[in-house]
């Protein structure tokens, strides 16, 4: 196995399935999936005396924050969960936190509660290449775009938002990216656990993202609206100062970036990676 024949520092864990909707649908699928599979790689770690761990959590653990409460802190309560999905999440934190007691001069882990990344490579090389029915609003989206589907389902245009529809805090995968270069640097004065939020501090409605991934690429997006979808909140968004203090990490990049980043790479790769080996022969050196 990959301890045995590397000698590893650190382990970040981005493993489990991700979708809100397809989590109240297939439940057991994803506490099979998402528990057991952090739990596999947690015994193999401590059996190989590795002991920085980055778990990539869920602003879903937030449940559906009331607008008073808003934007979320980490200090902010959690467990009150509107899904499968975020209750898979929350109950992995609670079991890394029971880890930490357990051995609390062992074990060095920072939890990374995300908040919707979208976007890609600024090159259009490395993106997001969903398998099946993306469950996301921005693979679907960009499906929309380039032919691949004929039209976007919004979910919910009756929220108390501007709009009608609901609120996210999208940030960049690039951002996302730099932001677990900074934990690499950070372990020595973790003790136990540590949770950070990661976002932009700023929310943006599902029509917002419409609009500017229509400028993006220069096309309007044929659409219908929906229902509310199970498991989905109003809104939410975070205060990920934090992170900045603790980590020197902050957001730099815009929706507008992402949407331009995100059509660039649906442009140069319109049916997603048909072959592995393009990344490998093309010689990119990416750089974050």
């Amino acid at each position: 196995m990959a301890f045995d024949r590397f000698n590893i520092d650190t382990v970040f864990d981005f493993t489990g399935r991700k979708a809100v909707g397809e989590s109240t649908q297939l439940p057991i699928l994803y506490y099979k999936y998402n528990m057991n599979g952090t739990m596999t790689l947690l015994k193999c770690m401590r059996e190989h005396d590795v002991q920085n761990f980055v778990f990539s959590s869920s602003c879903t653990v937030y449940g559906a924050p009331s607008p008073d409460n808003l934007p979320i802190k980490e200090t902010d309560p959690v467990g009150c969960c509107q899904c499968p999905y975020a209750k898979c999440k929350y109950f992995t934190e609670c079991l890394l936190q029971d880890l930490a007691q357990g051995e609390p001069d062992y074990w060095r882990i920072i939890i990374m509660r995300y908040f919707n990344p979208v976007g890609a490579h600024e090159s259009g090389m490395i993106g997001e290449d969903p398998r099946g029915d993306p469950q996301n609003l921005m693979p679907k989206l960009a499906q929309v775009a380039v032919g691949k589907r004929p039209i976007l389902n919004i979910y919910g245009e009756d929220y108390e938002t501007k709009d009608g529809s609901p609120i996210r805090d999208y940030i960049h995968v690039v951002d996302v990216a730099k932001a677990h270069r900074k934990t690499i640097k950070n372990f020595q004065d973790i003790r136990g656990t540590e949770v950070y939020n990661i976002g932009t501090g700023e929310g943006k409605t599902a029509w917002d993202m419409v609009k500017a991934f229509e400028i993006a690429c220069g096309k309007p997006i044929a659409f219908q609206m929906c229902g509310r979808r199970p498991g989905d909140v109003p809104k939410i968004y975070c205060d990920p100062s934090k992170a900045e203090k603790d980590l020197g990490w902050r957001a730099e990049r815009s929706h507008t970036q992402m949407c331009a980043d995100l059509w660039r790479f649906y442009t140069l790769n319109p049916n997603g990676y048909q072959d592995a080996s393009v990344l490998r022969e093309s010689g990119l050196n990416i750089e974050y």
